[in-house]
């Protein structure tokens, strides 16, 4: 136990020291988020503050009452039953309500329960109601008292079970009441006592018990009265203090045991004293700071307690995240640390109390105390604590913290014993307490602080040699007291500042174990004594002092285990003795110096960014980080990354390469482009708060359901079966940066593992089973500390109504009634079949008895009959061997007229091959005769006019079309059979392309559409695929035409991989029987009466069909379409003859 006290004890020390250098900060380190009319706010006059016990925070202004949650702003106003938009006082009490003092409506209670205020205002003709309208305070003692400061209507007390109000005035003449009736502020002390602050009476003290009144008044000829008798706020802290702001007397402290007062004031020439002595607010935080908001442009004022000074934040127009107004209104420290300022005229304004440990300074070259920099280069804090700045181009800077003020050293051409040049990289000290500083290009520097003096390396000081260059870029004192000087281009120097000797290492190609390159930027010695080398551009050395030699790392393309970058930015060796390395841009690298090898840590790893600034372990083993997007606290162990951003207090993200230090005092200190960062790693606490999560809206069919109260009190949801699209809207009440809030949430009966969805803030459900379900959301704030407790819901899906649980016994009751029933009504009707079947069973056994006889009979007879057959078979037999004698004659006759046979069908196939010969060479010679008759026509059909002439012509020019079309099937008929099918492959899109498109032009009241895969290729013989096609699709145009909406549909499917296709034509024509669908492919036929043609296309389809070795099916479709379907092969089995 001892020990835990003795760690509390320390890490408050720490967080003192901290926070003494914090007041030290050369601008505001207050990174404010503000709050204005832009997001949402009603006004921007803000006079009071209250986060309740939900986490919601709430604004009065001078139009509305407004509750926020960190994203959106829900304002209240007279419309919605308030009964004044000027709002001067909000309160909440043990019940939950919240209380709400105007300007003149009196005081109004809100029931979040039910949305509604209930309004209590003054009525002259009832003592027993509030006294004014106008309400300034309103507090509830630890009793459950509300009370209630009213200007000039005194103190009222409330009594919730008659809802009256006992008043408590000024008596002229009674020194033990009220002083005055203007009552600003209300709290209570450890001991139950009452303190009021009035406006001209001065402090109240009143006690309950005896409903009396003691006044503490201003005294001119008394320094520790009371500052002034305009009191406007009273406050306790924690150590039993009362803190009395006065409205131009300044600040008072109470001394409870003397009743004397100590009063700080607003002192001009003194540096730490009140801004103003106009004091609005005061509040208290968690490491016993006083906040103290003013009027007059006193803007904010932080008091420390311990060293009783104050540091002022006021409005900075030079930063855009600043204090919003330099008038403050009131002040509200929530929960989570969070100090919420309401300003007068620019809304509200808040930061983060635990957000104070890092201490910025930044370069402002119209401070002539400050300090001027676009980049601080170098940082060291001396033996004396001293703490020197190295800048680009404004040379040194030395801060005095007495003064807190900087001393600058600059070069100067005519002083020899002035810094040789402005541009600052390195500072070290020597074991003599010299200061040692590195410039650019102007060389090595002595300070003497004693004379006040520089001197040049190698020109005032005595040196063995020269500088191999005079680009400093490090500096670093090893534990022998060496300065190593790493110079730019010119290689590694070992100085011993008392004999000036000086060695030089330089990169020598030629030797593997010289240095590994001549740009140093870094340099770190291990626990070991071995000294470790950055440089920019050529990797990582290790120097043995003993052996003198270097060994090198550099990154080796393709090995995951080699350097991950070869321009080094930091060393820091951690406690299990790994040495860590920051490169310029990509992250930092782990190296393990017993197996050589290296590890990379990256952005992956959760650091902020790749490119690495500076690197130092504090004194608990923990490395901390600088990048180009703020810092990381690294936990060399466990791997796990805490980052630090302009949001936990950094002036801004960026810094600088190579600029970091690590003081003798424990603080560390980052360099940036304008400014530089110290702060003490055990002051730096991490805000822990558990933010609440709460439901805020149900949405039913995507739309808000109204429910009967608010959906964070509602503890069920009942749905129907149908209401199956539904959603959560929620919120997680932490206020820094609720963007970056994470939430998860999970539906209890339906959901298996939790979702987690980012920042989103709602989660949708459809078609969820009726059961019952429990709805749970929970949610991180920006610290990373989740909820899981937070909110949840019953979800009551009920059954449609034949799905519950009464309509199923009922159907089963039903069922087993009819059941039952049926049952009784069968037992009957098979009694009813047994007596019938019993009197059907004398009367078949009698015809039995009689039937039996007859057998008996027959029996006899059929014996004879057996006789006689037996007499049969002999003769039978007799026969057969006649019948053999003859087979034998017909076996030689049968042979005799199969040869017979062989020869009339060998004769018959001359004969065919001879008519199929002359089919051929008359349908070849008549197309010509018929050509020419077809063109004299058409010749005759320009030349003729006379119509009835025309007529005929036109008709005897489609006869021969027609001819023409028959002979040319038969042609095809011809090849069809005699020739070989000449497989090759075939590019389907276009192939089809040219059968359709001169039908498309024919019918052009025929839609067309194709369904074939652009690189579709099939292994065929074009001149039958191109018969099957033009006579199965031009039927298709041919029958659909003149159709309204006519249509046809040429698809290809199938498996192109598996050698299977399908050629599928569908049209909406008039259709085919279906009883002429098993002729549909024979020889001549035609499927209607009016159909022309000669009835061979489909005829020749089919053959070719065959001759592919495919089919061709034919149905009828849906809505009268025919739909013919060609099954194909692919002919074509070679792979490298099919064309990509």
């Amino acid at each position: 136990m001892g020990k835990v006290k003795i760690a509390v004890l320390v890490s408050f020390a720490w967080l003192w020291l901290g926070l003494v250098f914090f007041a030290e900060a050369q601008v505001s380190d207050i990174r404010y988020h503000n709050i204005s009319t832009k997001q949402g706010l009603s006004h921007k006059n803000v006079f009071c503050l209250l986060q309740d016990s939900k986490g919601y925070v709430w604004f009065g202004t001078k139009q509305g009452l407004n509750r926020y949650d960190g994203y959106s702003i829900r304002t209240y106003t007279k419309q919605d039953g308030l009964s004044s938009d000027y709002v001067q006082a909000v309160y909440e009490d043990r019940e939950g309500f919240v209380w709400i003092g105007t300007f003149d409506g009196g005081l109004n209670r809100f029931d979040r329960k039910t949305g509604k205020f209930r309004i209590y205002k003054n009525d002259a003709q009832k003592p027993t109601s509030i006294s004014s309208n106008n309400i300034y305070a309103i507090f509830g003692d630890r009793k459950g008292v509300l009370w209630v400061g009213t200007f000039g209507g005194g103190l009222c007390r409330f009594d919730p079970a008659t809802e009256t109000f006992r008043t408590y005035q000024k008596e002229e003449g009674n020194p033990a009441s009220l002083n005055q009736n203007e009552v600003y502020s209300i709290c209570e002390d450890a001991a139950g006592a009452l303190w009021l602050g009035t406006y001209g009476g001065g402090l109240c003290r009143f006690n309950p018990a005896t409903e009396t009144f003691r006044t503490f008044l201003h005294d001119p000829l008394n320094p520790n009265s009371l500052a002034s008798n305009d009191v406007y706020c009273v406050y306790p802290d924690r150590a039993g203090r009362l803190w009395v702001g006065t409205y131009g007397g300044g600040l008072s402290r109470l001394d409870p045991k003397t009743a004397e007062f100590r009063t700080y004031r607003h002192d001009l020439p003194a540096p730490h004293s009140l801004s103003s002595n106009y004091v609005s607010a005061i509040q208290e935080d968690a490491f016993g700071t006083l906040w103290i908001a003013t009027h007059k442009g006193g803007g904010l004022n932080r008091f420390d307690p311990k060293t009783e000074q104050f540091t002022v934040f006021r409005n900075d127009t030079s930063r855009t995240e600043n204090l919003g107004s330099n008038d403050l209104n009131a002040l509200y420290l929530d929960r989570s640390g969070s100090l919420w300022i309401g300003t007068d005229g620019e809304g509200v304004s808040r930061f983060e109390t635990h957000a104070l440990f890092f201490t910025s300074f930044v370069s402002n070259p119209a401070n002539p105390a400050g300090f001027t920099a676009s980049s601080v280069n170098a940082l060291y804090e001396d033996r004396q604590h001293t703490l020197w700045v190295g800048t680009n181009e404004n040379g040194l800077y030395r801060y005095d913290a007495g003064k807190r003020a900087f001393i600058n050293y600059r070069h100067a051409a005519n002083n020899p014993n002035s810094l040789s040049g402005d541009g600052v990289t390195a500072i070290s000290e020597d074991d003599q307490g010299f200061l040692w500083v590195g410039t650019t290009e102007a060389g090595l520097c002595r300070f003497d602080r004693q004379r006040n003096r520089f001197q040049t390396f190698g020109k005032d000081l005595h040196a063995s040699s020269r500088l191999t260059s005079g680009d400093i870029e490090t500096l670093f004192k090893d534990r022998r007291g060496q300065l190593w000087i790493g110079t730019y281009g010119g290689g590694l120097n070992v100085l011993n500042p008392l004999t000036g000797q000086l060695i030089a290492y330089q990169h020598n190609p030629k030797d593997t174990k010289s240095l590994g390159g001549d740009i140093v930027k870094v340099i770190y010695e291990d626990r070991s004594g071995i000294l470790w080398i950055g440089t920019k551009e050529s990797g990582l050395s290790r120097f043995d002092p003993r052996t003198q030699t270097f060994t090198n790392y550099q990154k080796v393309p393709g090995n995951r285990n080699s350097l991950v970058s070869n321009a080094i930015t930091a060393l820091a060796e951690d406690d299990q003795g790994y040495l860590w390395i920051g490169t310029l841009d990509e992250g930092l690298c782990r190296f393990n110096p017993r197996s050589h090898t290296f590890n990379r840590f990256s952005v992956q790893n959760g650091l902020p960014h790749n490119g690495i600034c500076g690197l130092l372990k504090d004194g608990k083993g923990k490395l901390w980080v600088s990048t180009g997007k703020g810092i990381a606290r690294l936990d060399p162990v466990s791997g796990r990354v805490r980052n630090y951003t302009t949001e936990d207090g950094l002036y801004n993200d960026e810094f600088v390469q190579w600029s970091y230090h690590q003081g003798g005092s424990g603080a560390l200190y980052f360099g940036g482009t304008n400014n530089f960062v110290r702060f003490y790693p055990e002051a730096v606490v991490d805000n822990a708060y558990v933010a609440p999560v709460y439901l805020t809206t149900f949405n039913l069919f995507n739309s808000p359901k109204k429910l009967a109260q608010p959906l964070s009190e509602t503890t069920v949801i009942e749905l129907e079966h149908d209401e199956n699209i539904f959603s959560f809207e929620f919120v997680c009440l932490s206020y820094v940066e609720p963007e970056k809030n994470q939430y998860a949430y999970k539906m209890e009966g339906f959901d298996k593992d939790w979702n987690y969805i980012g920042n989103r803030r709602i989660a949708n459900y459809t078609n969820l089973d009726a059961s019952e379900y429990v709805f749970r959301v929970k949610a991180a704030g920006r610290n990373g500390v989740w909820n899981e407790t937070g909110a949840s819901i019953r979800v009551i899906i009920h059954p449609a109504w034949y799905m519950t649980w009464w309509f199923r016994v009922g159907a089963a009751l039903l069922v087993v009634g009819v059941s039952f029933a049926y049952s009784r009504h069968r037992i009957r009707q098979v009694e009813r079949q047994k007596a019938v079947l019993e009197e059907l069973v004398k009367v078949r056994t009698s015809e039995l008895t009689a039937q039996n006889e007859q057998i008996e009979a027959q029996r006899d007879s059929i014996e004879a009959t057996n006789l006689v057959l037996n007499e049969a078979k002999h003769t039978i037999e007799e026969r057969n061997e006649e019948l053999k004698s003859i087979n034998n004659q017909l076996e030689d006759r049968v042979t005799q007229r199969t040869q017979e046979l062989r020869e009339a069908y060998a004769k018959l196939l001359e004969s065919n091959q001879e008519l199929d010969t002359f089919i051929y060479r008359a349908s070849h010679d008549i197309r010509g005769p018929v050509a020419r008759l077809v063109g004299l026509c058409k010749v005759a059909l320009m030349d003729v006019d006379n119509p009835k002439a025309l007529e005929y012509l036109h008709l005897l020019d489609r006869t021969g079309d027609e001819t023409n079309q028959t002979l040319l099937r038969v042609l095809h008929i011809y090849d069809i059979r005699n020739a070989e099918a000449n497989p090759k492959p075939v590019c389907l899109l276009p192939f089809i392309r040219a059968v359709t498109d001169p039908l498309e032009k024919a019918y052009q009241d025929v839609h067309l559409e194709l369904s074939v895969p652009p690189a579709y290729t099939l292994g065929s013989d074009e001149s039958l695929l191109g018969i099957i096609l033009e006579n199965v699709i031009g039927n298709a145009f041919k029958y659909s035409h003149r159709h309204k909406g006519a249509s046809v549909r040429v698809e290809v499917l199938g498996d192109e991989a598996a050698g299977r296709m399908c050629i599928r034509v569908v049209d909406n024509g008039r259709g085919i029987p279906a009883e002429a669908s098993e002729k549909l492919f024979t020889m001549f036929f035609k499927g209607t009466v009016d159909a022309s043609g000669a009835g061979l296309g489909l005829y020749v389809s089919r053959l070719a069909t065959q001759k592919l070795g495919g089919r061709i099916d034919f149905r009828n479709g849906q809505s009268g379409q025919t739909v013919f379907e060609i099954f194909l092969p692919n002919l074509v089995t070679n792979p490298a003859e099919i064309p990509a």
